[in-house]
């Protein structure tokens, strides 16, 4: 409906340089029209909880962001995240020596912290935002030679094995090639106004690839990376009743239900502003297709699993 470039000029000028009021005056514009989003979004007390809701999970125990090195020949990289910027991302090329020697063991939760220096070793995978914030991260080191990292703006005390199970449970789930929901939890839209959102993130990963890639060799493997990353940020704003599903790489069909009516750009600009962090100007890429209202689960059902 045009109003990716609409909102761009308003909200993402590329010309004209805010002044530091202006700034403060649009970040506290920002977050309230978030805390209005999720107020309007709330649909009762006792909604069902969704348990794969990476978000939710990670805030049960305390952390800020989870991470999945896989091995690539003689080298790990992150190929599967969430809460973590694209400089992260981009830095997690590293060496097996690096891994065996860091990490001794395998098959447990081992911890490294700022206030004995331990994490230091680690401070070469975060972007400098990100290392001001951590002050413990934790590591899994699986007999499949894959390792999970968590980290947390507090200290971990101790996580359990089975959260390693989870995490592994989830990172496998995003790794397919499409991913499925439940046809039978599909909230009626009676009484609601349901909204249907073609998602977008393509001119976002073309254009954060060619701003970071210096070997062309590494850009399928980290196009894989940072599409993970975006859709599992999306992934966690779609809370039952709201749905989504991955219809390609680079599109996600998703639905969103409301006991009041919402404006598109407020839709809009809650998605830019929640990946802000991670795409920095190329969050205003973004392009979010309103594909009208649906009336009934059928029309939802289509909706989604329309190819």
């Amino acid at each position: 409906m045009g109003l990716l470039s609409t909102l761009e000029g308003k909200h993402f000028p590329s010309e004209v340089k805010a002044t530091e009021p202006e700034q403060k005056s649009q970040a506290v514009a920002n977050k309230e029209n978030i805390g209005l989003l999720q107020k309007t979004l709330k649909l009762s007390a006792n909604q069902k909880q969704d348990s794969t809701n990476i978000s939710q999970t990670l805030y049960n125990y305390n952390l800020l962001f989870c991470a999945l090195f896989e091995k690539h020949e003689n080298h790990f990289l992150i190929t599967n995240s969430y809460n973590l910027d694209s400089k992260s991302i981009f830095s997690s090329w590293s060496t097996e020596d690096f891994w065996k020697g860091s990490v001794k063991q395998k098959n447990c939760w081992q911890y490294f912290y700022n206030d004995d220096n331990s994490l230091s070793q680690f401070y070469q995978f975060f972007s400098v935002e990100l290392k001001d914030k951590i002050q413990s991260i934790a590591i899994f080191f699986t007999n499949e030679d894959n390792i999970i990292i968590t980290g947390s703006e507090q200290k971990i005390e101790k996580l359990p094995y089975s959260f390693a199970d989870e995490l592994k449970n989830y990172f496998n789930a995003q790794n397919k090639d499409n991913n499925t929901f439940n046809a039978h939890n599909i909230q009626n839209p009676e009484n609601f106004y349901t909204y249907k959102l073609k998602i977008d993130i393509e001119k976002i990963i073309d254009s954060t690839l060619s701003k970071n890639i210096t070997d062309n060799s590494q850009t399928e493997l980290f196009e894989k990376s940072i599409c993970n990353e975006l859709q599992n940020r999306i992934y966690a704003f779609f809370s039952y009743p709201n749905c989504c599903i991955k219809k390609s790489n680079t599109i996600i069909n998703a639905v969103i239900y409301s006991k009041n009516e919402i404006k598109e750009e407020l839709i809009q600009n809650h998605f830019i502003y929640s990946i802000k962090d991670f795409a920095e100007e190329n969050s205003s890429l973004l392009i979010i297709n309103f594909e009208g209202q649906a009336h009934t689960i059928t029309e939802i059902l289509e909706f989604l699993q329309a190819e």
